[in-house]
């Protein structure tokens, strides 16, 4: 078995079919359901080899979000970011003030802020990783306690942003349950806790929730996401969200349940 990428990712994930396990899920339950980070989020892997090995299938490490549980052959998408402002009183250029308020303490800590700050001279557009939150602060950079003058470190801005500014939270290589009218961006392997860490198949042969008493799913044609997590039957009118990346392998017209998939999300990702 080898990798196209990550290949040291291997040793500490090995697929089910290689550690004594059932062939599907492709990982088992101590890498779809963690507490504490395994891989880095965002790690993508494709792997080659026979079956045992599955190979033939793409994969990535991310996260579920906070409040979002996840059950085996959900659809995944990437969440919506938080959008405010900044309030100019009280931030400096290691911390903003977040203008609407209501964030959860340090329940940031590690997403991204994006701030357009039009106080720096040439457009102080950027990202800031978050290192710790309040209800209504969000800080990106330190001091050094260490050094009489206390510097800032290389995270500080250029200048206190403006009153009204744009910051944005983005929450990267987080998951929410895909639904109609979201890009799907890969399938859960199985029941994954609110905010745990997990392996998503991105690409392959996939158990993809299926519904067909709406619009039956058809053999070889491309099936849509919609609510749930799950697809439905296209009848030949695709979407916006997914296009023709989800094949279904069997014609079903039942109740939503695991059915097989060719998918490609490759490209949303």
């Amino acid at each position: 078995m080898g990798l196209s990428r990550l290949a040291h990712y291997t040793e500490h994930l090995s697929p089910a079919g290689l550690a004594g396990k059932k062939l599907w899920p492709w990982y088992g339950s101590e890498y779809t359901n963690s507490a504490t980070p395994l891989a880095p989020l965002g790690a993508k892997w494709d792997l080659v080899g026979d079956l045992d090995a599955a190979g033939g299938n793409s994969f990535m490490y991310v996260k579920a979000a906070t409040g979002v549980s996840l059950v085996a052959g959900q659809l995944v998408s990437f969440p919506t970011p938080t959008a405010s402002t900044v309030t100019a009183a009280g931030s400096t250029v290691n911390t903003i003030v977040w203008a609407a308020g209501g964030l959860t303490a340090n329940a940031e800590v590690g997403n991204i802020l994006y701030i357009a700050n039009t106080t720096a001279s040439g457009g102080g557009f950027t990202f800031r990783k978050i290192i710790s939150n309040t209800t209504t602060t969000i800080t990106f950079g330190a001091v050094d306690p260490n050094v009489a003058s206390k510097p800032n470190d290389q995270n500080a801005l250029e200048a206190v942003p403006t009153n009204g500014d744009v910051a944005v939270i983005i929450r990267p290589y987080q998951v929410i349950v895909n639904t109609a009218t979201t890009v799907p961006v890969g399938v859960a392997l199985g029941t994954v806790t609110a905010g745990y860490y997990t392996i998503v198949q991105t690409k392959g042969l996939a158990l993809v929730l299926g519904v067909g008493s709406g619009t039956a799913l058809e053999v070889n044609d491309p099936a849509v996401p919609t609510a749930g997590g799950a697809v439905i039957g296209s009848n030949g009118t695709l979407t916006a969200y997914a296009g023709p990346n989800i094949i279904s392998q069997v014609a079903y017209a039942g109740a939503s349940t695991l059915q097989p998939m060719l998918l490609n999300l490759e490209g949303m990702i």
